[in-house]
């Protein structure tokens, strides 16, 4: 069972990209509405990562968000090129754009990030520091080959030698899967229900999902065929897998926060 908690919060992030972050369609974006108002049933808050090439070519999504849900934007870079095609630099020139972007937008700065795929290197940590960024939410326990291998990695909140934060996705218990709507689809509801059941958490849990993970795309078929293996199982029942998920959170009395409220406390600011 969760262990029982004064604090227990729910930290539902979406990560706002092109579809599959691969492939250069928004056609995951006609899922925005159904889940507006999904969020406006149980009153939730919703942490968007955002790429800088949507907030350029999709700025009415933005609003549309804004306008109705509690919410904030951070960044997820700029192209969400898989990171490990990318050279250092090129990783860095991606960041910058990002980050000047974000600012003639929004018109301030950034102060959160999340790095696609949870594909975090120690330069980007420097430049995030010296960007004025406060926190990252990037590391993901559990092992990616070719990416990383994060499986000794703790769950709770952490500081860089640098003083930015890094607050990392929660995993499901034994197997060490990432907490997100990708992953309950592969496994299966009833089995992920276990599993959540089963947890030892520290008194939050950050949740990770993206529009493609809510219903059928046609462009899938433009991925390589280990992706589409992947999304396909459970593919059309995203959006009824998120709403158990989000019940059973409500039932063990978890509160849907802000990540900037966890980095506030975090950092006592």
């Amino acid at each position: 069972m969760f262990v029982e908690n004064k604090n227990k919060e729910i930290y539902f992030t979406l990560d706002l990209e092109q579809d599959y972050g691969r492939i250069n369609d928004y056609s995951s974006f006609k899922n925005i509405d159904r889940l507006i108002n999904l969020f406006k049933k149980y009153d939730l808050k919703l942490t968007v990562f955002i790429t800088g090439n949507i907030i350029e070519q999709k700025p009415e999504i933005i609003e549309k968000i804004k306008g109705n849900i509690n919410c904030e934007f951070h960044l997820h870079s700029y192209n969400h090129e898989i990171n490990r095609t990318l050279s250092y630099e090129e990783r860095r020139e991606d960041l910058i754009r990002a980050v000047d972007v974000y600012k003639k937008y929004f018109g301030k700065n950034p102060i959160g990030w999340r790095s696609p795929c949870g594909n975090i290197i120690k330069g980007e940590i420097n430049w995030l520091k010296n960007e004025g960024f406060i926190f990252s939410s990037s590391v993901i326990p559990t092992y990616r080959p070719g990416l990383y291998n994060n499986l000794n990695q703790s769950e709770k909140p952490f500081i860089y030698p640098n003083g930015l934060l890094e607050i990392p996705m929660s995993s499901l218990p034994f197997i060490k899967m990432p907490f997100s709507l990708s992953y309950f689809q592969l496994l299966g509801w009833p089995i992920s229900h276990l599993l959540i059941n089963n947890k030892d958490n520290n008194g939050h849990l950050v949740f990770g999902f993206h529009l493609h993970n809510l219903s059928k795309l046609d462009d899938m078929r433009q991925l390589k065929i280990r992706f589409c293996l992947g999304y396909m199982r459970n593919q059309n029942n995203g959006f009824q897998i998120l709403e158990k998920f989000i019940q059973t959170t409500k039932e063990r009395n978890y509160r849907s926060e802000l990540m900037t409220e966890l980095a506030g406390r975090e950092l006592n600011y």
